[in-house]
């Protein structure tokens, strides 16, 4: 897993999907565990399924001791009432993670069947002890969920806690924390308001083929033929086989019941996530997991036929997801925070009958803030267009202290319009409003430039206020045709994946991010 650029660029990223594939593998650990306690309550314990769940064994006559004290009960039940809460975890974090974890649930049902239903237990008495077994791991899952729905509720708003002696709301943890006991919250404390279920509303959305038009459709086929085999090169290819071979020879089932498990596991997630509309790669990024623990046996015996072409693609790969891949967003949110927070030294100017602010900014001085207070009023409008919507805390932006010194910051998202209603919508915030800088006084501001400083242009929209809109795009998206195009700055390097056809016919021109001043 180390050497997988899956592990080095897509999991080292704050993306859901990476807390996904954490939980996955501590699913995993706790479930290899369960099966280490239920195969040893039936003296059936070996070590080779104590490899496969990444813990020592014990000896056999360890075992049967172990067997001859708990008798026929079965997983213990805070390894199960754990698995509940990772369960929960799992599935509000990312729905997809149902698909993953559901042969996991499964394999957990299957193990407290076998143990409870023996050839010794009558039916009556089989039942009640498989209940008593799932118990601990349905409460796991039921107060956990139930943690997180009034959280969640809480979060967005949806539910209000209100103080009955005063009718004021409690905004922070302390507030509640604050009271003597939990019979005060019952005395004193009321709500409003009703809860929410985000993994439902989560569910629902995706279900909309609207809601998913907006993120982009895809061929169903795009997971199996082409995000699979992108994201694990040769480990894609000795996984297709090593289920073909299974196939043919009608083998359902690993000596490993965790082995078992985690290959279903991958199965599941990845039949079931192709038959969505949508299909990004990373959806698929918790397969590392199965594909390398069902797969690690087949690896060691490739030996040399697998290890150069898995080292030299997972370099490449790691070099275009970790350094080019949507790299320029981070020195832009640099250019804007030097740009629009940290100008100084203002001063009007009038070109072709049109006021001006000319503005300084020095690239020594990171972080720092417009601190002017000439009662003048300075906005800037970011529009990032086909890119990720950038980390905004990148900034150090606090909105209070900024507005006090007559800076106002505005970052909008407007990846999924249209570049003709992007165009239009652009047109009606500038040009209509008189809001656009003079082209050529901008083109100009080299020559108004002092030593080690950069100059930032504003278009006079009031009596004391100044506006200036950025638009910040990809090179693969062709403005050239635009009044604005010639007035740019150029960041390198990055690459936009989504047009990547646009990057292979001229890449030395393509892979950069534009910062148009309108």
């Amino acid at each position: 897993m180390s050497s997988s650029y899956v592990t080095l660029t897509y999991h080292t990223h704050p993306f859901s999907n990476s807390v996904e594939t954490a939980i996955l593998a501590l699913c995993a650990v706790l479930l290899g565990r369960i099966i280490r306690d239920h195969d040893a309550s039936l003296g059936t314990y070996s070590n080779s399924e104590t490899s496969a769940a990444g813990a020592e064994g014990e000896p056999a006559a360890e075992a049967k001791s172990l067997a001859s004290i708990t008798g026929p009960e079965t997983s213990s039940a805070g390894l199960s009432f754990m698995l509940g809460v990772l369960f929960a975890v799992g599935m509000f974090t990312r729905i997809t993670f149902v698909l993953y974890g559901f042969p996991l649930g499964i394999m957990f049902l299957h193990l407290n069947m076998m143990a409870s239903f023996r050839k010794d237990a009558s039916l009556l008495k089989g039942f009640g002890q498989f209940i008593m077994a799932c118990i601990p791991l349905a409460l796991g899952l039921g107060l956990t969920s139930a943690l997180v729905i009034l959280i969640d509720s809480i979060y967005f708003g949806k539910l209000i806690i209100l103080d009955k002696t005063t009718g004021s709301p409690l905004t922070t943890p302390l507030q509640l924390l604050a009271t003597t006991s939990p019979q005060d919250w019952i005395n004193n404390l009321t709500y409003k308001g009703s809860l929410t279920v985000t993994m439902l509303n989560n569910l629902r959305y995706n279900l909309d083929a609207k809601n998913l038009a907006e993120h982009g459709l895809h061929p169903r086929y795009l997971h199996l033929l082409v995000n699979y085999p992108v994201l694990f090169g040769n480990l894609a290819w000795t996984g297709m086989t090593a289920i073909l071979q299974k196939l043919i020879s009608r083998q359902w089932k690993s000596k490993s019941k965790l082995v078992t498990a985690l290959g279903y596991s991958g199965i599941c997630g990845i039949i079931l996530l192709s038959a969505m509309p949508h299909q990004e790669a990373r959806f698929l990024s918790p397969l590392v997991l199965p594909l390398v623990v069902t797969l690690s046996r087949r690896i060691s015996k490739l030996g040399r036929k697998f290890w150069p072409i898995w080292l030299l693609t997972n370099a490449v790969m790691s070099i275009v997801f970790g350094f080019l891949h949507q790299s320029g967003l981070v020195p832009a949110m640099d250019l804007v925070q030097h740009k629009a927070l940290g100008f100084h030294s203002c001063q009007q100017v009038v070109q072709s009958k049109v006021d001006h602010a000319l503005c300084f900014t020095d690239p020594s001085r990171r972080g720092a803030m417009h601190i002017q207070d000439d009662g003048m009023s300075y906005s800037t409008r970011v529009v990032f267009y086909k890119t990720y919507l950038p980390p905004q805390h990148l900034l150090g932006y606090n909105s209070h202290s900024a507005q006090a010194h007559g800076v106002n910051l505005t970052i909008a998202d407007w990846r999924t319009k249209d570049q003709d209603v992007l165009l239009k919508d652009l047109n009606s915030i500038t040009v209509e409003r008189g809001a656009s800088v003079d082209m050529t006084l901008l083109r100009n501001l080299s020559e108004q430039e002092k030593e080690g400083q950069q100059a930032v242009l504003f278009r006079k929209t009031g009596p004391r206020q100044f506006e200036r809109t950025l638009l910040i795009a990809p090179a693969t998206i062709d403005f050239s045709d635009q009044y604005f195009y010639e007035t740019r700055d150029r960041i390198p390097w990055h690459a936009d994946l989504d047009r990547i056809q646009v990057i292979l016919k001229n890449p030395l021109q393509t892979l950069y991010l534009n910062v148009f001043y309108l």
